[in-house]
């Protein structure tokens, strides 16, 4: 008798530490959500309709395939980027311009104005664009039903500027 005593209180020991541990085990969770503190990680989740300063980096690269970014400041509603464009064909800077301003002001719930300023390829062209969400008027969307070029949209819709850069 005392030696089934003693296996059923070994099983009802492992049993009970078993118990024990998987409840501190689920337990981990909920104190890793205690140590977050106010940290803002430099690349946020995707998919965001919020820009904010944890997701400006993931932003910018998932937006801007063929610019290199030289400065990029974000402060209350408004976005400012400065940098250089280098891509392959000459039509493509306003078509990735017209891409990056849609994606700032259309499918962002927050950035109320865009500006930016830079240098395309090697040359001398400096492109300047100021582009504010009041600007949409009824291509609320960027949809483009007139069939402009992303050039002629830019430049009828928003302020843009393009210049010979003065050495």
């Amino acid at each position: 008798m005392g030696r089934v005593y003693g296996i059923a209180r070994r099983l009802f020991a492992s049993v009970f530490v078993s118990v024990l541990l998987a409840a501190l085990l689920s337990m981990l969770p909920l104190l890793d959500q205690v140590n977050t503190e106010k940290e803002v990680p430099a690349f946020g989740p995707s998919g965001d309709d919020r820009l904010e300063a944890g997701n400006l980096v993931d932003f910018l690269v998932k937006e801007g395939e063929g610019w290199e970014w030289e400065r990029a400041d974000w402060n209350d509603g408004r976005l400012e980027l400065v940098g250089r464009w280098s891509g392959s064909s000459s039509d493509g800077v306003y078509e990735d311009l017209f891409r990056l301003t849609r994606s700032a002001l259309v499918y962002t719930a927050n950035v109320e104005e865009l500006h930016v300023s830079a240098t395309v390829g090697d040359s001398t062209k400096i492109l300047v664009l100021r582009a504010s969400r009041q600007q949409l008027g009824h291509d609320t969307q960027m949809e483009n039903g007139t069939g402009f070029t992303p050039q002629e949209y830019l430049q009828r819709n928003f302020h843009l500027t393009v210049a010979d850069r003065d050495d």
